[in-house]
């Protein structure tokens, strides 16, 4: 369990130097949802942290589908379920890259490239 200590140390830091920013990706996370909640076909619940989730069972593929999409395009997200993905702010995570994100996941659903159904 030692490596127990290198994790510890990891939030002893964040705790430290990064508590008083949280409310900049809290604040990002909202801008994110908020961009997403205009995509068509994309179903945003809105965020309570820095984590932001959207249902895509309305664009008719599931989470893994839409996620490698948003992988080849440069953009990680994470796939929580069958239809649900989830997006991330965090420290290294800029207003620039909240418009992006937006814009990214805007064409992608735009062009529609699911083949996968639900």
């Amino acid at each position: 369990m030692r490596q127990a200590g290198f994790a510890a140390a990891a939030c002893q830091y964040a705790l430290d130097h990064n508590v008083r920013r949280l409310k900049d990706d809290h604040r990002r996370a909202a801008r994110l949802a908020d961009g997403l909640a205009e995509v068509p076909g994309l179903q945003v619940t809105p965020p309570e942290t820095n984590l932001v989730y959207c249902d895509v069972s309305q664009l008719r593929c599931d989470a893994a589908t839409f996620v490698a999409h948003a992988l080849n395009e440069g953009l990680a997200l994470s796939v929580m379920g069958r239809t649900l993905v989830r997006a991330g702010v965090y420290l290294n995570i800029s207003d620039q890259d909240i418009e992006l994100a937006v814009q990214i996941i805007s064409r992608i659903v735009e062009r529609n490239p699911f083949s996968r159904l639900t």
